[in-house]
Order: structure tokens, then C-alpha cells, then sequence
């Protein structure tokens, strides 16, 4: 089926899920469809990581979004996250990992009057685990340690309350569809 995004009015889609359930293949997908402007808040503590000579892993990660909240709110990581995208209130944004409840205002606050859906990508268990131990070879025990913390708890019990949309294990075109023909819906 051939998709045309242009046909849409502008909009924002914050994608988020727990470690592993696929928010960046869902995102490289879209992005394939259209030209899309991509801020990911992954991507952007990596950087921070980066800069610092910090190996590249989880628990750095968490300890990085830690001392990041000490200091700052999560307009301040909002507004930094979509200003390094590039976007601008004309094209339509991707937010890769939305992690915390509080991002969900702050998004809203800062892309006004753009309309924000949140997208839960919900993958069965074994899948998720089979991908954590295949792309970070991470054993299942490790993984449990790093979803004890607060940013990957607050994803299951927030964020998956706040969704719009949850997408559960289904073909990638598929999900892909589903997604357009959502928004298509509530323009």
C-alpha cells in the first residue's frame, strides 16, 4: 500500500518501549517513507557520553540522564533534543525514546500548536530479550539490573498509559500502516 505523508497535516509522533522492543527499526522505517525530521534522546546521551571519552553502554547512559536531571528539567532536554534535529513547526518530527512522563508536556509546550501522538511499541517478552542478547549481548540478569531504572520503569508504567497508539508484535509494513492510518484519522 503506498502511503502519502505529505497529504497529512503537520504532526509529531514520540515513539518509546522498553529496552529492545524495536523504537529505532520503527523510526528508520518511517524515515524511509518520508523525510521526517528525527530528534532522539538516545542519541543525544550518547553524545553526551561521547564527549566525555565514557564507554558506550546502558548503565553509562542511566548515570548520564541521572546527573543530567540533577541540573537541568525536561523542557531544557526537550527544547536541546528537538533544536539538534533540526526541525522546524513545518515538516513532521519523530522523537525516538520518550522515556519519562514529564517529556510528554514538555513536547506538547514546545512543538504548539503541532499535534503530538505517542506511539508504544509493545513486543512480546522472549522477542525483546532475544534482541537485547543479540545486538548488545547483554544476559537476561544485567537486563533486569538496567530496567530497575527510573527511565526504564517510568516507560512501562507511564508511558504506556499515555499512548495513543500501542503497537504489539506484528510485521514492521504493518505497524508502519497502522500508525498512517491513525493520524489519517484524527486529521
Amino acid at each position: 500500500m503506498e502511503r502519502n505523508w505529505n497529504k497529512l497535516d503537520r504532526f509529531a509522533i514520540g515513539v518509546s518501549g522498553k529496552i529492545g522492543s524495536g523504537k529505532t527499526t520503527f523510526i528508520r522505517r518511517l524515515c524511509e517513507e518520508h523525510d521526517f525530521a528525527v530528534a532522539s534522546f538516545g542519541t543525544f546521551f550518547r553524545k553526551l557520553a561521547e564527549d566525555r571519552n565514557l564507554p558506550s553502554n546502558r548503565e553509562v547512559f542511566q548515570n548520564i540522564t541521572d546527573e543530567y536531571f540533577s541540573k537541568h528539567n525536561h523542557i531544557d532536554l526537550v527544547t536541546e533534543v528537538i533544536n539538534k534535529s533540526g526541525w522546524n513547526k513545518e515538516n513532521k518530527l519523530l522523537l525516538d525514546g520518550m522515556r519519562y512522563a514529564e517529556t510528554i508536556p514538555a513536547v506538547s509546550n514546545i512543538i504548539h500548536p503541532v499535534p503530538l501522538f505517542l506511539v508504544y511499541i509493545n513486543v512480546s517478552e522472549n522477542e525483546r530479550i532475544k534482541r537485547i542478547e543479540k545486538r548488545d549481548n547483554l544476559r537476561p540478569n544485567i537486563l533486569k539490573q538496567h530496567e530497575t531504572h527510573e527511565s526504564e520503569s517510568a516507560v512501562y508504567k507511564q508511558i504506556i498509559s499515555a499512548a495513543d497508539l500501542i503497537i504489539g508484535d506484528t510485521d514492521l509494513n504493518d505497524a508502519v500502516a497502522k500508525l498512517y492510518n491513525f493520524i489519517a484519522k484524527q486529521q
